[in-house]
């Protein structure tokens, strides 16, 4: 992964396993490599459902290991502005669960914090 990198993202509409597949690209904005910090941030492109960032790393802090999402976003499609962010908001945090969830049972065993 290198910064400039893009990543398309494959989102099922709504999130039960069928319904509608939309695809959105996002691109890598920066690299966490520190003594402290391991991970990396993107920032969505035109035609994304959203805009803004994402960082997504693990951090030491006083001497634990810690998984952080980081995000901030608001509509950027007349898609995602329908309702007023009924739909987007809580997919967006269904999407953040989701991911927690994957970290947590790749990397849990080795760290209980996680």
């Amino acid at each position: 992964m290198r910064v400039g990198d893009i990543i398309v993202q494959r989102a099922v509409l709504p999130p039960i396993g069928f319904g509608l597949c939309a695809e959105f690209a996002v691109r890598i904005s920066a690299l966490f490599s520190e003594p402290s910090k391991l991970g990396f941030g993107y920032e969505t492109l035109a035609g994304h459902l959203e805009r803004g960032v994402s960082e997504f790393y693990f951090e030491q802090r006083s001497g634990e290991l810690f998984f952080v999402i980081h995000t901030h976003s608001e509509p950027a499609h007349w898609l995602s502005r329908l309702g007023g962010g009924i739909f987007s908001l809580p997919y967006q945090r269904w999407c953040t669960q989701q991911a927690l969830k994957h970290v947590k049972r790749r990397f849990g065993s080795c760290n209980p914090n996680i």
